[in-house]
């Protein structure tokens, strides 16, 4: 996994500039400077519409006294493709925009509390966690 994520890092920038350099030749230079640049401010102002409304059910959950797990998840989530989607290249915005989907960003985020939870049962052992509950008196 990491041999993976590292070969996507390193070949991401050459595939982006790639990518932009086709545009360029089709659109033309500013016509795709313009168009960068639109991905990046419609990128900035869905973030911003989609942070506001995962933060307004953060706090339903925590007012109805739930842990906001999946909410959680999926504001990091969110945070990533805005970063995704303000670095300067097509195939960022696309997949930018493709984690905006707020289905698709509760699918992942399920997905990801579901590893957690599994990792943390599976690495505290057998007996770690339980409560055993006693009551006790003091004699003199």
């Amino acid at each position: 996994m990491l041999l993976i994520t590292f070969i996507l890092i390193f070949l991401m920038p050459f595939l982006e500039i790639f990518l932009i350099i086709e545009i360029g030749q089709h659109f033309g230079a500013m016509k795709t400077i313009i168009m960068i640049l639109a991905t990046a401010i419609l990128g900035a102002v869905l973030v911003r519409i989609e942070g506001l409304s995962t933060l307004s059910r953060i706090k339903n959950s925590v007012q109805r006294g739930e842990l906001p797990t999946i909410e959680l998840i999926s504001g990091g989530i969110l945070i990533i493709s805005a970063v995704v989607l303000l670095t300067p290249g097509f195939i960022t915005d696309v997949l930018g925009l493709v984690l905006m989907s707020p289905s698709l960003r509760r699918r992942v985020a399920s997905m990801v509390a579901q590893k957690l939870f599994t990792h943390q049962e599976r690495s505290s052992g057998a007996n770690s966690g339980k409560i055993i509950d006693t009551e006790f008196k003091v004699e003199d």
